[in-house]
């Protein structure tokens, strides 16, 4: 199972152990540049994209692949073990990110108004 790590960071081992737990026999292809130009991507054949991308890179990604697209999902935690909720993360000062598994994108839908 080839999948493709398109991602500014490298891939953590717990982010590997958790495509371990969905993707058997894993072989993981890292993106050689920080990637945003979804020809690229696709250039490289994977059977899934596990990315870190910008929102519309994204979905033009999904609209253009039958393939799996993963995601981390990654949150903040405090020492205490407790998750930082979304709307206290801009003041947060003492956290460490967490890994908590990935999610498959089915599909996105951006609607805009200029203003």
């Amino acid at each position: 199972m080839k999948i493709l790590w398109a991602s500014k960071n490298r891939m953590t081992t717990d982010q590997y152990s958790s495509l371990t737990k969905i993707y058997d026999n894993p072989k993981i292809v890292r993106a050689e540049n920080n990637i945003t130009d979804v020809n690229e991507l696709l250039s490289y054949e994977p059977d899934v994209f596990a990315v870190v991308l910008p929102t519309d890179t994204l979905a033009e990604l999904v609209s253009r692949t039958s393939k799996d697209v993963i995601r981390p999902v990654e949150k903040k935690v405090r020492p205490d073990g407790t998750v930082i909720p979304p709307e206290e993360e801009a003041a947060a000062t003492d956290y460490t990110i967490k890994h908590f598994g990935f999610e498959k994108v089915l599909k996105i839908e951006i609607k805009t108004k200029m203003l």
